[in-house]
C-alpha cells in the first residue's frame, strides 16, 4: 500500500478547487516554448489522471505512470470515461518514478503536483531524476514544481482544515504539519473524516505525508549531476520571477 491509497477514493473531491485546466495550459504553453508543441509526454506521479487528460484534450499523447494503483484505477475510470479519440492518447501504468523504465525516449517528460518533493533523500532525488533523463534525448525538455524552501521558511507550516462535499461525500480533512527544518522537510499527517451522505456512516484514516522543500542552487545541482540543464525557472502558473515568496516554483531542464 502506499501514502495515496487509502484516501485515494476522496483525492478528486479534495481537489476539486485546484485549477486543473489552467495549470495544463499553462504546462502545454511551457513546452511549447521548448519545442513540444504537441508530442509524446511522459507523466511520472501522474495520480488520478487529470492533468493527464487535459493535456490529451490538448493533443498530446501522455503515458502516466503512479505507484497507487488505487490512484491509477480513478485514472483508469477517468480515461474510460473520456470522448474516445482522447482516450486513445492515453495509458497509465504502474511504477515507481525513482525506478521506472519504459524502454523508450519521449518527447518531454513531465512531473506535476509536487511529485520530487516526495524524493525525501538525495538518493531518492537522484533516482527520479535518472528515470526522466533515461527517457529523453538530449535537448529534450523535462518540465516540474516543486516547493521552494525560502517561501516555506518566510511562512512555516501550519495545521490546517478543509471541507469538501458532493452527492455522496461529505469530507472534512485536518493537516497536521510537522517542520523538520534542520532536514528541509515537513511530515503532514493528514486526518480525514467522511461521511456517507446516503448512510450517514462515518469513517476515518490518516496519512502522513513526509516531503522536502527545495533551494534553487541546490536543485539546480541535483539536475546538472543528473545530466540536465537548468534553462527556464519561474512561479508556478504565472510564469512570474521567482522571488523568496514563491512557494510553487516550476523548472525546465534540458537532457545534456
Amino acid at each position: 500500500m502506499t501514502i495515496f491509497d487509502s484516501s485515494a477514493e476522496y483525492y478528486d473531491l479534495l481537489y476539486r478547487d485546484k485549477n486543473y485546466v489552467a495549470e495544463s495550459r499553462f504546462v502545454a504553453d511551457v513546452l511549447t516554448r521548448h519545442g513540444v508543441a504537441k508530442g509524446h509526454l511522459l507523466d511520472l506521479g501522474c495520480g488520478t489522471g487529470r492533468h493527464a487528460l487535459l493535456m490529451a484534450e490538448l493533443g498530446y499523447q501522455v503515458d502516466g505512470v503512479d505507484l497507487s494503483e488505487k490512484m491509477l484505477a480513478a485514472a483508469e475510470a477517468r480515461r474510460a470515461n473520456a470522448d474516445p479519440m482522447v482516450a486513445a492518447r492515453l495509458s497509465f501504468k504502474a511504477g515507481d518514478a525513482r525506478r521506472y523504465d519504459a524502454s523508450r525516449r519521449y518527447d518531454a517528460v513531465t512531473s506535476l503536483f509536487h511529485v520530487l518533493c516526495y524524493q525525501i533523500t538525495d538518493q531518492d532525488m537522484q533516482a527520479a531524476l535518472a528515470t526522466a533523463r533515461r527517457h529523453l534525448a538530449p535537448g529534450a525538455p523535462f518540465l516540474f514544481d516543486v516547493w521552494h524552501g525560502p517561501a516555506v521558511i518566510a511562512d512555516p507550516p501550519q495545521r490546517r482544515e478543509k471541507s469538501a462535499e458532493n452527492e455522496r461525500w461529505r469530507l472534512h480533512r485536518i493537516s497536521d504539519p510537522v517542520w523538520q527544518r534542520d532536514q528541509d522537510r515537513v511530515k503532514v499527517v493528514y486526518t480525514i473524516t467522511a461521511t456517507d451522505k446516503a448512510t450517514g456512516a462515518t469513517s476515518t484514516v490518516t496519512e502522513r505525508h513526509d516531503v522536502r522543500y527545495m533551494f534553487l542552487p541546490w536543485l539546480k545541482g541535483q539536475l546538472a549531476q543528473a545530466g540536465f540543464k537548468t534553462v527556464e525557472e519561474g512561479e508556478w502558473l504565472t510564469g512570474a520571477p521567482v522571488s523568496d515568496e514563491t512557494f510553487g516554483v516550476y523548472l525546465v531542464a534540458r537532457a545534456g
